[in-house]
């Protein structure tokens, strides 16, 4: 038997040759379509449905709910298609209170900082949350060839992990739990660090996610990923770039249990469908 969270976190087989065609699978998500079956990757798997969000609360399901409505739809408007996709969308049900996720804009590096001390502040001190139910999410770590000479490979966002680890220890006087080389210390005490890939499998009472500056712009090429007519007449590695990245986002938002903050870094005056697709996180319709 597999299980599985959702085809939108792209957990999927290494091997094909460790499964079996037609195990049974379970799945996360509603059943629209009462389609039998489920695909990973171009795996088929025979589907049984689960739809319970165990883990968030209903404000933080409903913002992730947002989010994946705005993926799908990103997907047409970008025109990307994927192999074997399924087509029910994952939606989730829950019924434990919390307060509204908050999608919160920094325009430099300075609000950066003080977003993320008073987000840290403000769950100790007026929440009650130990330290080391929180912890602080980025994207994986990307620096152009024009930032390569200003922030080194170890960049979260516009932030260096010293910077982060200085800001925890030095000015908020609190422990530093570094788990971007991995999660053997995730039960240390501590403020957690981490990149959203690392976080897949793990959940929080608290996540605040910055470092969306890193997924700003493709990889491989110029592209800067500013409106939908770029991105849909761009190659399919680079439509596949900014599908990913809102995966990423997604991911990383579905870790928090109780409370959930995103602070974008991404600067310019220029419309980003990054930033507009995290914007979603905080809308008040469910």
């Amino acid at each position: 038997m597999v299980i599985v969270g959702d085809y939108n976190q792209e957990i999927r087989p290494k091997d094909k040759k460790e499964y079996e065609e037609e195990d049974d699978l379970i799945v996360l998500e509603n059943n629209e379509g009462n389609c039998e079956y489920y695909y990973l990757g171009d795996i088929k798997f025979k589907k049984i449905i689960l739809n319970r969000n165990y883990r968030n609360t209903i404000q933080i399901t409903n913002g992730i709910n947002r989010l994946i409505r705005q993926l799908e739809k990103s997907k047409k408007d970008i025109n990307y298609k994927e192999k074997n996709y399924n087509k029910n969308v994952l939606l989730g049900i829950s019924t434990k209170d919390g307060e509204k996720p908050e999608y919160i804009y920094a325009m430099n590096t300075k609000v950066l900082k003080e977003k993320i001390k008073e987000k840290i502040l403000y769950l100790i001190e007026e929440k009650g949350l130990e330290q080391q139910e929180i912890i602080l999410l980025y994207p994986p770590k990307f620096t152009d060839k024009e930032d390569s000479k200003i922030y080194n490979n170890k960049t979260c966002g516009k932030l260096s992990k010293s910077v982060i680890e200085k800001l925890i220890k030095d000015e908020l006087k609190l422990e530093f739990n570094d788990l971007t080389e991995g999660n053997s210390r995730v039960k240390n005490p501590g403020i957690k660090l981490s990149t959203t890939g690392k976080a897949i499998g793990l959940d929080f009472k608290a996540v605040i996610i910055f470092g969306l500056y890193n997924i700003r712009a493709s990889r491989e090429n110029s592209i800067v990923f500013d409106n939908e007519k770029t991105i849909r007449n761009a190659d399919i590695n680079t439509k596949r770039e900014v599908i990913n990245n809102m995966k990423n986002i997604y991911v990383a938002a579905s870790r928090a249990r109780e409370f959930l903050y995103i602070i974008d870094d991404i600067d310019g005056d220029t419309k980003n469908i990054i930033s507009e697709y995290v914007k979603k996180i905080g809308e008040n319709n469910g």
